[in-house]
Order: C-alpha cells, then structure tokens, then sequence
C-alpha cells in the first residue's frame, strides 16, 4: 500500500523546521435487534403477524432472528412464560430451538461461537401449543418473553463451565442506532527530513489511523521513524498538545517509548510542553517512536462511539557542518531522576547532541531541555472489581403473544395489558 506523501513544513525561525499530526481514537459498540418471521403457504420467510387463533396441539412457525449491527459480540437470550389464571403456562419443552449452538445454562440460552457485525443467528424456529388445552381453556391468554443481551467478543473469554458464563456482566441498554466501524489500515510512518527548502515532510496526517474502533480492554500499539534524507546532520525533537477535553481523552493511557527510554506515560490528556531531543541523525540515519494506547475495560456503555484527539509536534534543527552525524543512539532507561522523571536519564546520547554556529549565522538548535515528569493519573474505578461492568453491553427484547381459540377481538384489546421497560411487545 503505497503512502500519500503531505508536504506542509512549518518554518518558525532560520534552522528551525516543524511539522503537526493529530492523532484520532475511536471506541466501538455492542448493539443487537430482534425480528420475527414465519413461513407463509410456499414455506418462505414473511414478516410475522400478530393476534393469531391457535388450538391444541397446533405448532406456530415463529422464527426470532437476533442480528448484530456493531462490534463481534456473544449472544444469549431469556425466555420467560406469563398466562392467564386458569391455564398452565408454557415452558422451555414447548420451543423448537433453531439450531444446536445454543445452550441452556442457568436461566439463559447462550449461542456459543461469536456473532460477527451484520451477521445474524436464529434463537426460535417454532412454538408447540399443548394438547392438553382442551375447550375448558378457550379465550385464555399467554406470552413468551424473549429477552436478548450482547457483550463484546473483544478482550472477553465466556467460562462455558461455570453456572455464569458472562461473570455477572452489567447488562446496559444500547444507546445509538446507527454505527459505521472504524476499519483497519496497514500505512507506514514516518517524518522526514528532506533539505532546507522542503524541511520536515509527514507520510500521513494521523498516526493512529492503521486502528480500527477499539473495545473496552484493548492494547494497540504503532511506531513512527524519523528520518534525516539530508547531507547535514538534524536533531530531532518532539512535543504533545492537548486540544480536546473530554472524558474518553482523560480515561485512556498513553506511553511514548523513543527505543529503551520513556518519554511519557499517562492519561492521555496529558502533554509533554516542552521539546524533548530524540536523537542527531547524520544522512540516512532514523530513530524509531513506538506508542501505546490501553482502553480500560471499565468503560461502559457511556463511552460507546466517542472520539478524542490529541497533537504531535515534531520539530528539527539543521546543523551547519555538513560533517558527523548522530545515529540517534540511544541510552537505556535508568533506575529514576526526580528531576528528568522516573525511569529517565539526563537527555539522550548520539552525536553532534549540541548545537552549532558555523559562519553562516544560522540559528543553532536549543540546548539540552529536561524532559518532564510523566503525567499521571489514575482512572476512576466504574463497578465492582469482582466482575466486568458494564463491558458495551445492550438489551433488546420480544414478547411473543396468541390467544387460544380466538377471544373476541374488542375484549382482548381491553384485557392486553401492555408490558413496559425494556421489552418490546410482539402479541
């Protein structure tokens, strides 16, 4: 995949030559939906109609599809089974399972294999209506309550051996409609040094676009090389800006590694305001900036579809020799400093690290800058340590409802009484 190479240098003073990134995060969702079918005369799938007459004995068609309209989720469903008094009411023996995937474990029918996005499984194929509703039962009523939750593929592993395969999950509506996933990329890197006119050259305007939407308990990692394409040596130099303020951009982490050494590690709404030295890169030399994002997998459903951003500043001075070079070398990090931050050393090591002032009057390059004290901050604990809370969680329910023997049509509306919360009612 070939790389569209921007060329937007910034040139704040003679020697002096910047270029900006701004790199976006994106979170992913969990969000099912419920729809139900029947055969018609021709044994094909027509949308299902309500108020059905059914007699003793008789067996519904009722196919309850669950599709999975955001991330790769699991999948379970519970059924619960209301009558009127007088009539026994219905259970698990009487529902035809659409598949051998699911399995009943506690109160829910759990599908075992992973649901990928716009895929979709059958829970239900058809109802049998108990022989022993004999005449005595005409006009009696009965519901099957099918309720459906979905948690996330992603950082989650089911215990399909124990009596609550999800952990006691938080189970939480869904509170979007519509997702268009964030795909994956596969780009290259890197800022250039190319010569005085052209100065620092970008391959791509955001360096974390290779991510796709990332998921409650996710790690993703990305490196950027900086280059010296130039016959003169070039220190490198590096900074972070701050320009969003929100609660996504304050819970995630963020580390920058320049080889062994820590340049920062915290929230992400953090910044290094001062310029840290990378490295003095003789012709055709790099150093490489590795970075890290981790999403808690506290987050819950609040967080879901939120985007943040944050800025990179990159920044070179040109030597004035065109002799040495600097390799960008780099030393291990060391046991602490309090005043270069913990796990730092006093600057880097490399060549040509000072600046210079030839006869040409160019502006030599700043001298040795401390480099701050990781910023960190602890991220608030959402639910109890025990469990996964809240893990981008959704609910979504159907209420299957027939009456047996056909009850007037005017006193059956009277006597409906209509269910609230989160279930959808489908008589």
């Amino acid at each position: 995949m070939c790389s569209v190479l921007t060329m937007t240098p910034c040139m704040a003073y003679a020697g002096e030559y910047t270029t900006e990134v701004t790199n976006s995060v994106t979170l992913g969702d969990v969000s099912i939906s419920l729809s139900e079918y029947e055969l018609d005369e021709d044994g094909k799938e027509v949308p299902y109609q309500n108020d059905k007459q059914v007699l003793p004995g008789q067996t519904v068609d009722k196919i309850v599809r669950i599709t999975n309209n955001a991330n790769a989720s699991w999948i379970r469903v519970k059924a619960e089974y209301t009558s009127e008094e007088g009539l026994d009411s219905l259970s698990d023996e009487e529902l035809t399972l659409a598949d051998g995937d699911w399995e009943k474990i506690g109160d829910y029918y759990y599908y075992k294999k992973p649901v990928a996005k716009d895929e979709s499984v059958d829970f239900l194929k058809r109802v049998k209506i108990p022989a022993s509703w004999d005449s005595t039962y005409a006009e009696k009523g009965f519901s099957i309550i099918l309720t459906a939750d979905a948690v996330q593929e992603a950082n989650f592993t089911p215990d399909w051996s124990a009596g609550d395969p999800w952990f006691g999950t938080v189970i939480e509506t869904c509170v979007h409609t519509s997702y268009d996933p964030k795909l994956a990329g596969n780009q290259t890197f890197s800022v250039m040094f190319e010569n005085g006119a052209d100065g620092l050259v970008k391959t791509e305007e955001d360096f974390f676009s290779n991510w796709t939407s990332l998921m409650p308990g996710d790690t993703v990692s990305g490196q950027v090389a900086l280059k010296n394409n130039y016959r003169r040596t070039v220190t490198m130099y590096f900074k972070t800006e701050t320009i969003a303020d929100d609660a996504l951009l304050k819970a995630l982490h963020l580390e920058i590694k320049n080889g062994n050494t820590v340049l920062y590690s915290g929230a992400m709404d953090g910044a290094i305001t001062e310029k840290v030295k990378i490295a003095s890169l003789a012709m055709n030399e790099e150093a490489v900036l590795t970075y890290t994002v981790s999403v808690p997998k506290e987050l819950n459903n609040s967080y879901a579809l939120s985007k943040t951003q944050t800025k990179w500043i990159f920044s070179a001075y040109m030597s004035s020799s065109s002799g040495g070079g600097g390799g960008g070398s780099h030393k291990t990090a060391g046991g602490g400093s309090n005043n270069y931050g913990p796990g730092m050393t006093k600057g880097t090591t490399g060549q040509n690290q000072t600046g210079e002032t030839g006869s040409t009057g160019q502006t030599p390059e700043p001298g040795p800058i401390p480099i701050p004290e990781p910023i960190k901050q602890l991220i608030p604990k959402l639910g109890d340590s025990n469990f996964w809370q809240g893990v981008f969680v959704t609910a979504a329910a159907g209420l299957i409802g027939m009456a047996v023997f056909g009850k007037n049509e005017k006193d059956k509306k009277k006597d409906r009484k209509k269910k609230e919360g989160s279930h959808e009612d489908i008589q």
